[in-house]
């Protein structure tokens, strides 16, 4: 949740969702904070762990309403995308491939090392690419056809 109001604590915290936001079958023990931190503009953002069956209801908001703020919701997606050959499925610690590939470019080098990034030379998906795939952005665009069929993956898992 973004924009979460600074003062609260965790219990109100939890007691605002479930209160506040109708629709919600739960109670504050399917609830549990498990990051809190205030980014570099000032705005509190906290990450939350629940019970599937809040979990479900969850899914179907964008906002949640805590104290008299209204908080952006959003849904983390951890999709492993290794930073050597820039493949979605693994990463760099457990990559097998003998060839390193940019996320940005498709060229042989890492992504450290890529010289077009910053500049106006459109991306290319190396994973969409090598599947014959249209490729205009990077591996890690949220557009990207390979990702987002990873995600539906992650997703079809707690349906």
């Amino acid at each position: 949740m973004i924009g979460v109001p600074v003062g609260l604590l965790a219990p109100d915290i939890t007691n605002s969702i479930l209160t506040q936001n109708t629709g919600l079958q739960g109670t504050p023990q399917d609830i549990s904070i498990t990051s809190d931190y205030i980014n570099r503009n000032g705005t509190r953002i906290i990450t939350i762990a629940n019970s599937i069956r809040l979990y479900r209801d969850l899914k179907q908001l964008t906002h949640l309403n805590i104290g008299w703020v209204s908080c952006a919701l959003f849904q983390p997606h951890n999709i492993p995308t290794c930073k050597l050959c820039a493949t979605i499925g693994h990463v760099g610690k457990h990559c097998r491939n003998w060839f390193t590939c940019c996320g940005y470019c498709a060229e042989p080098h890492t992504v450290d090392q890529c010289l077009y990034r910053g500049t106006t030379e459109p991306p290319l998906c190396p994973s969409c690419w090598s599947a014959g795939m249209e490729a205009p952005h990077d591996v890690l665009a949220p557009e990207c056809p390979i990702r987002q069929q990873w995600i539906a993956r992650e997703e079809a898992r707690w349906n």
